[in-house]
């Protein structure tokens, strides 16, 4: 069985890239964020916990489109 501090690691580096997400319009935050969603990938597969792929792909959609959306608002770079 994985440990509880995989749980609490992840939930954290989740809420890291929450509060960046919100606190400028960097695109640091929702790069964070969805990288948090590739860990709960990994670990929805290896706890066998499939619940937790369905919240990782709705969350990772989400941080996508907020990248999305402040990559088409930053003025060009040319």
């Amino acid at each position: 069985m994985i440990s509880l501090w995989w749980s609490f690691t992840l939930i954290v580096i989740g809420v890291a890239g929450i509060a960046l997400a919100y606190r400028s319009q960097s695109k640091l935050g929702p790069t964070i964020g969805i990288a948090a969603q590739f860990l709960w990938v990994a670990y929805a597969v290896a706890t066998q916990q499939w619940w937790f792929l369905v919240s990782a792909f709705l969350y990772g959609g989400t941080h996508a489109y907020g990248l999305v959306k402040r990559h088409r608002a930053a003025p060009d770079e040319t």
